[in-house]
């Protein structure tokens, strides 16, 4: 692996989310569907870095698909928030995103990148 992120996730607000995303990035349980290994496949510059597009990986992939949005709670107000941009691909706020909030749901924020 090139790097590691630590992100605090919110089960607080969006448990749900929080679960989900978690289980994606330790790959609990032996799950197939998971984020080991898996790159940023989209940065752009002062607004995301977008991670794992996994939904070619798994029929679990498009059950996930299907849930609908947690809420819209928390808020995309900072650099290094956490947003699921569907049930499997999460992004990093690059900038303040006001104009994402109500749209996507924030799980959590970036501790820090290794």
């Amino acid at each position: 692996p090139l790097g590691r992120l630590v992100m605090e996730l919110r089960e607080d607000v969006v448990p749900r989310t929080a679960r989900q995303l978690r289980d994606l990035c330790c790959a609990e349980g032996g799950r197939q569907l998971s984020y080991k290994g898996a790159r940023f496949s989209r940065v752009v510059p002062n607004f995301v870095a977008q991670v794992g597009d996994l939904r070619g990986r798994g029929a679990a992939a498009a059950a996930a698909a299907a849930l609908p949005p947690e809420n819209f709670e928390l808020r995309h107000d900072a650099p290094g928030v956490v947003g699921m941009a569907s049930a499997t691909e999460l992004f990093l706020t690059l900038a303040e995103l006001p104009h994402l909030d109500g749209h996507f749901v924030v799980v959590g924020s970036l501790v820090r990148g290794e």
